[in-house]
């Protein structure tokens, strides 16, 4: 079918792939996503079929050929946009150059190095094989230039750490494969000639859509947000759009792939974006009906398909918005409570002050379910998917979505879940929800007292994962029944937890009064007799404190209980 259609499809080694062509990734395709795991296959294909001494189908590449060949050292190459493959393509370009820097000295190791620079960067330094998108921060231009990166964790975008991990994997995989295998060069002659690629090269843009169609047809790989992303590009070049309208949509697509380069969450942002248009009342809408809907919406012209991209550019603001936000730890692991602060978001005509008052309604339910309640993603999903359309497409009031809210977590045994907070092991399964009460908690005395908790250090403790900074007063070594309780916890950053670990609270004392945490107060003055009275007293004040946050007005309730008798009525 794809010869019918003017295609010669070409199997061809790496090498013969990067023969005489120079790749671009266009910006209105995904920046770099791979992760470690994708990596790992990557190298299990490479050394099973190196060990097996055959060749290795790797996967399908989808070029556009563009209209401006470019001569280097009276060499001419084909300028191609990659529209498939690009992850793959990427992260052996990585690979190469880390065997470039572990080649040595010997006669045919310099000679395959040299052989391996003049791939990656041409004899104008100016010019790479590969161009890669939303690289802002220049780290794969400088790392195949320069072979220099930066540490992963000091990348600000995902996509950004996703290319430095890759040059750390790839780095070690190589002085790996020195260290057991010995010779660099067996394993990039192997790279080179022995792994082979299925190459589309077309000449006009139009044709791209439909060669990802017959490649989904046939069950190949693509994500389902590339799929919408072909998907809206066909239709676009069926209705005939002017050039201006296409490049529009190209630069649509760029800036909704530069969002999602902050963070992964392609995925989530479409199903996001079609579940605010529409939903079945119960769940969120699939993967498969979300690229069907959003298609459908985008039917009556080039302007419907522009029309759904901004929606699509405004729902990935929205949903990256409230993902950055790592203390709402509730709103973060609970896609459908996070579905409803994106909805509130999303609302143009309210003032920043009702967001902002929404967004704590918002996370205070969620952590009173599936925090406080211990509830899992399985419950409440109807009542929130139901709430957060209407907030989008009803406009519903501001005193309804707090109603609406308060009535979901009004279901829920949160008062009687707060009462037993003082004698329940509150670290083995609840660590995350316990930094996030503590920094509450630190947050309110901070405001009783006037003062502002923004600094270094809780900084620190965000950034850490949670087990390593939860601090034992009481050390977990001395194995008392009542070491995990709420009364004995409390944060600490990282590297202060790790010192003082199974230190005797008395000998803490020095090290707690330099961190200046507020309700470190009250344990600094029990610390000679730190006890079980002690931790199930200080334990009971955090809790009395919850209620207080957290807990539901009785009034309420009792309002609740008398809708529900009602309704039982009604039905009778």
């Amino acid at each position: 079918m794809i010869q019918n259609m003017g295609i010669d499809p070409k199997l061809l080694s790496l090498t013969r792939l990067f023969d005489g062509r120079l790749f671009k990734i266009p910006n209105y395709q995904r920046a770099y996503s791979w992760k470690k795991e994708h990596r790992k296959a990557l190298f299990g294909d490479i050394k099973s079929s190196f060990e097996k001494k055959r060749e290795h189908f790797m996967a399908t590449v989808v070029g556009l050929k563009q209209d401006n060949p470019i001569i280097i050292a009276a060499k001419e190459y084909q300028n191609v946009d990659i529209v498939d493959g690009q992850q793959r393509i990427t992260t052996l370009i990585i690979l190469c150059k880390a065997i470039s820097m572990e080649l040595g000295q010997a006669a045919n190791e310099k000679k395959v190095k040299q052989d391996l620079d003049e791939t990656l960067v041409k004899h104008d330094e100016r010019v790479l094989l590969l161009q890669t998108n939303h690289d802002t921060s220049h780290y794969f231009s400088n790392y195949i230039r320069l072979g220099t990166y930066d540490p992963p964790k000091q990348a600000k975008t995902s996509a950004d750490r996703n290319l430095l991990e890759a040059m750390t994997d790839c780095e070690e995989f190589v002085k790996k494969w020195k260290n057991e295998q010995a010779d660099l060069v067996e394993l990039i002659a192997h790279i080179n000639n022995k792994i082979n690629f299925v190459y589309h090269e077309i000449d006009e843009e139009q044709l791209v859509y439909s060669v990802f169609e017959i490649l989904n047809s046939r069950g190949l790989s693509v994500s389902w947000f590339d799929r919408l992303k072909s998907t809206l590009m066909g239709m676009a070049f069926d209705q005939k759009c002017t050039t201006d309208m296409i490049n529009e949509i190209h630069k649509r697509w760029s800036e909704i792939y530069r969002r999602l380069g902050v963070l992964q969450l392609a995925e989530e942002v479409l199903r996001f974006a079609a579940t605010l248009y529409e939903h079945d009342k119960s769940r969120m809408l699939s993967d498969t009906k979300s690229v069907e809907l959003l298609a459908d919406r985008s039917k009556g012209g080039p302007r419907q398909i522009i029309q759904t991209l901004v929606w699509i550019e405004k729902v990935a603001k929205s949903v990256i918005k409230i993902h950055e936000d790592k203390r709402e730890v509730s709103l973060n692991n609970i896609v459908h409570a996070r579905l409803v602060a994106v909805a509130i978001d999303l609302r143009d005509d309210l003032t920043v002050d009702e967001k902002d008052e929404l967004y704590g309604c918002c996370s205070r339910a969620a952590f009173c379910i599936y925090g406080i309640c211990g509830k899992d993603a399985r419950n409440a999903v109807g009542e929130h998917v139901r709430l957060a359309y209407d907030i989008n497409r009803k406009k519903i009031s501001v005193q309804q979505i707090k109603d609406r809210l308060l009535d979901v977590v009004s279901k829920y045994p949160v008062n009687e879940s707060i009462k037993k907070l003082a004698k329940t092991d509150c670290y083995t399964k609840w660590q995350n929800e316990l930094r996030y009460l503590l920094y509450k908690y630190e947050e309110h005395l901070a405001e009783k007292s006037g003062q502002n908790i923004t600094n270094e250090q809780w900084n620190r403790i965000w950034e850490g994962s949670a087990s390593k900074t939860i601090e034992h007063i009481l050390p977990q070594s001395t194995k008392r029944a009542f070491v995990h309780y709420l009364g004995n916890l409390f944060l600490l950053p990282p590297e202060i937890n790790s010192k003082l670990s199974d230190i005797s609270p008395i000998k803490k004392d020095e090290e707690y009064a330099k961190t200046g945490f507020l309700m470190l107060q009250d344990i600094r003055k029990s610390l000679p007799k730190w006890s079980r009275q002690s931790v199930i007293e200080r334990g009971e004040k955090i809790a009395q404190w919850a209620a207080k946050e957290w807990g539901i007005p009785q009034r309420r309730k009792t309002v609740q209980i008398h809708r529900e008798k009602r309704s039982e009525k009604a039905a009778i």
